[in-house]
């Protein structure tokens, strides 16, 4: 279990070919609607990355399709562009770019 609690500290990275290479992901917070803040993300295809718990959010993918599971659930959900799903439990939420992909959380 000391690895999970690791995980989100690690640096997102991608195989790209048979080099690994280290992806800074684009992520910027910007105020939504009712003062809500928004997270967005890039994703390089087949990137990945951790996200600390945010039960009740909605994860929007604007472009490309992204894979999503969650710590604890044997459920795994694929979005493409213009789709959403909101996170139900209070787990740490995995996402992998299945293509160059954008989202936002909400």
């Amino acid at each position: 279990m000391i690895a999970a609690r690791l995980l989100p500290s690690f640096p997102t990275l991608s195989f790209a070919g048979n080099a690994l290479r280290r992806l800074r992901p684009a992520a910027t917070m910007v105020k939504g609607p009712a003062a809500r803040e928004v997270l967005r993300y890039s994703l390089a295809r087949r990137a990945t990355r951790a996200h600390a718990p945010m039960p009740g959010a909605w994860i929007h993918c604007t472009r490309g399709c992204v894979w999503i599971t969650l710590d604890g659930d044997c459920r795994d959900v694929v979005l493409q562009a213009g789709e959403r799903h909101q996170i139900d439990r209070d787990s740490r939420v995995v996402l992998c770019a299945l293509e160059a992909a954008e989202l936002s959380f909400a």
